[in-house]
């Protein structure tokens, strides 16, 4: 079994909707998705609902070796996955709790992330920096 107990208020709402999505999506997904067979409630020993699922078989995506496993196996498969997911009804979702979010929001939100973990130059800003470049941290 794998449990899953969040540590942040908006992990737990995360883990609540997954709760609530993985078994419609699952009818959908041509890969084996959790199945939530446990679901804790707060109490004073953990201050937040927590969930429990079964292990999936096989090896975790992130550690599998590019080196090792070609491409061409994987990639038609991960492909049909995301074709699924992107065929799931938008309304369908939202019924559920998906929450829509507009595409150039969220680009910002990477975008901000990711650029509060990059190291600005010292003296000399952007301006020595490719036009390109320059233009995507300014």
């Amino acid at each position: 079994m794998v449990f899953r107990f969040p540590k942040r208020v908006d992990v737990e709402d995360q883990l609540l909707l997954e709760c609530r999505i993985l078994p419609v999506l699952a009818a959908y997904s041509p890969l084996v998705l959790p199945e939530c067979c446990f679901q804790g409630q707060p109490s004073v020993a953990f201050p937040r609902h927590f969930e429990g699922y079964p292990r999936i078989p096989g090896v975790p995506g992130i550690r599998i070796d590019p080196q090792t496993v070609p491409f061409d196996t994987w990639a038609p498969i991960l492909a049909q996955f995301l074709s699924c997911l992107h065929a799931f009804p938008v309304h369908a979702a939202t019924q559920l709790g998906v929450r829509r979010v507009e595409v150039t929001s969220l680009i910002e939100e990477v975008r901000a992330d990711a650029l509060g973990d990059v190291r600005m130059p010292q003296s000399g800003g952007t301006e020595r920096c490719p036009g390109s470049m320059a233009r995507l941290l300014d």
